[in-house]
């Protein structure tokens, strides 16, 4: 990284750990000199992007982000460019993500449940604000040691009425967290975030996929055509919770993550 020293970033961040590093890309934390306060650090080098589109996405993240303030999505503070580097600075959020919550499979049934609210609760802020994530996986959501959630990554993320960055009818997300309309490269909707949302929440519960398949064709194929009931979750509210956001047709699903917070009583 070019700086003004090994782990100082143009005189203004002093860089405390990588947590990712790929081409073009870095996630760190940092101090921020000026202000005295540790963050979260993503930068794009411009010499080094691989793809021409991270530049729009990483643009959009920062532009998205900055107009939503919830306590269950991540804060940015600052967005700019040092040098050759385009960076975005987050609030400090020490966690894990709920891919490696589930992984280590320690949560009782009323944490999986409030975790499950709160992921409700941000993107219930979020469609009301227009923005559809289009990227609900449990590698964008972060927990920290009380089980506070925050939704991450909004680099895919579109603002309904505005004009997308991607191509018409193309196709963005993580495959095996897709839902059906995604897949098909058809305009989404705020239902889109809850089918993903469904499949996230069907994996918090009982520790599975409900799609997975032996190969991404498998598991795309899995979601468009296989129907899923979430029988082995023993909440009632929540087993039709999931039921409801993994219907395949979107005007058949929970209408809004308002309707799903109402359902479990929230």
């Amino acid at each position: 990284m070019d700086g003004s020293g090994d782990n100082v970033l143009f005189d203004k961040f002093e860089i405390l750990d990588c947590l990712k590093k790929d081409v073009g890309v870095g996630v760190y934390i940092a101090n921020h000199i000026y202000l005295g306060k540790r963050i979260l650090l993503k930068t794009l080098d411009r010499e080094h992007i691989p793809d021409p589109t991270m530049l729009s996405r990483f643009q959009r993240e920062a532009k998205t982000l900055a107009q939503l303030d919830h306590p269950n999505i991540i804060d940015v503070l600052d967005f700019g460019t040092l040098g050759q580097f385009f960076y975005i600075s987050f609030e400090y959020f020490k966690s894990r993500t709920l891919r490696e919550v589930i992984r280590a499979g320690d949560l009782r049934n009323d944490q999986k449940r409030h975790v499950l609210v709160q992921l409700l609760r941000g993107l219930d802020y979020a469609h009301a604000r227009q923005v559809i994530h289009r990227d609900i996986k449990p590698e964008n959501i972060l927990l920290d040691d009380e089980n506070r959630l925050k939704i991450a990554d909004f680099g895919l993320a579109h603002i309904r009425g505005e004009a997308s960055f991607t191509q018409q009818a193309s196709i963005v997300g993580t495959p095996s967290y897709m839902s059906p309309e995604q897949i098909r490269g058809e305009e989404l909707t705020a239902q889109s975030d809850l089918f993903s949302t469904g499949i996230v929440a069907y994996e918090l519960f009982t520790g599975s996929h409900p799609f997975l398949g032996a190969d991404v064709g498998a598991t795309l194929n899995n979601i468009l055509s296989r129907q899923v009931t979430a029988a082995e979750i023993q909440n009632d509210d929540v087993r039709a919770v999931i039921d409801g956001l993994l219907q395949k047709k979107a005007h058949e699903r929970l209408r809004s993550a308002a309707e799903a917070l109402h359902a479990l009583g929230e």
